[in-house]
C-alpha cells in the first residue's frame, strides 16, 4: 500500500499544473512505441498492471475506512 501512495502522489505532482509533462509527451509516446517493438515488453510492461490493480486496492481500503499497509 506503500508504493501505491507514493505512486499517487508522483502521479498527482506530474499532473498538476505547472507541470512538464505536456512537453514530454512526444517523448514518452516514443519510448512506450519502442518498448512495444521489443518482442519481451509485455512481459516488461506487466508493472503498469500491478500499479493499476495497487492503487484500486489502496482506494478501496480507504473508501472502507481501512488504512492498513
Amino acid at each position: 500500500m506503500d508504493f501505491a501512495r507514493r505512486f499517487r502522489t508522483l502521479k498527482k505532482q506530474l499532473t498538476s499544473s505547472p507541470s512538464p509533462v505536456p512537453a514530454l509527451q512526444p517523448k514518452l509516446k516514443a519510448m512506450v512505441d519502442d518498448a512495444r517493438s521489443d518482442p519481451e515488453a509485455p512481459q516488461k510492461l506487466e508493472v503498469f498492471g500491478f500499479i493499476e490493480k495497487a492503487t484500486a486496492n489502496l482506494k478501496a481500503r480507504e473508501d472502507n475506512g481501512t488504512s492498513e499497509g
